[in-house]
């Protein structure tokens, strides 16, 4: 078995937890960060967001960037979709496709629930922090996107549901032919 690498990133406006996983055959390797753009606002906050995502994927060799979609209950929208848009700029000047998955999705992969609390999640993983947990759900996701190998059915049924929906390539070339599924 030839090591998978993704990247899971958990967008939020003040906390943007990421995880880096690499499975291989005889080991596995877990790397995390946590953005806290903190004070900061407008462009000086989407600026920070660039550089610290930026470096924190460029020094990691990923196949995938996993990517929480928007929970659209009480928060602005707009802003969010800033943060997320940079991220997902990011990835494509880098040529790393993009995976898209709902909190609720994220939630169901992770407990079998897709309306679980917060601090299921955290627990199903260890962590303390939700948004480096639900980063770490993201790129289990994109672990078990890639590799089709869960030992749960509800981590499949979510996969199995994603696969229906296209990763969206990036324009640059990047060769993507160890990929195991279309994109």
């Amino acid at each position: 078995m030839t090591s998978r690498s993704t990247i899971g990133i958990d967008p939020a406006l003040t906390n943007i937890g990421m995880v880096c996983l690499v499975r291989g055959a005889s080991f596995n390797s877990f790397g995390s960060d946590l953005v806290q753009p903190k004070n900061l606002r407008d462009l000086a906050r989407l600026s920070y967001i660039q550089d610290q995502v930026k470096h924190f994927i460029q020094e990691r060799n990923a196949e995938l960037v996993v990517l929480e979609g928007y929970d659209y209950k009480g928060h602005n929208l707009a802003q969010l979709g800033e943060a997320s848009g940079v991220i997902k700029l990011i990835c494509h000047q880098l040529g790393l496709p993009v995976l898209v998955v709902s909190p609720a999705s994220v939630k169901k992969f992770s407990t079998g629930n897709s309306n679980a609390s917060k601090e299921l999640v955290m627990a199903r993983y260890g962590l303390s922090n939700e948004h480096v947990a639900d980063a770490r759900a993201l790129a289990e996701i994109g672990l078990v996107y890639l590799t089709g190998v869960s030992q749960f059915r509800h981590e499949l049924e979510v996969i199995k549901q994603l696969k229906t929906t296209k990763v969206k390539k990036p324009v640059m070339k990047r060769n993507l032919a160890k990929l195991p599924v279309a994109i």
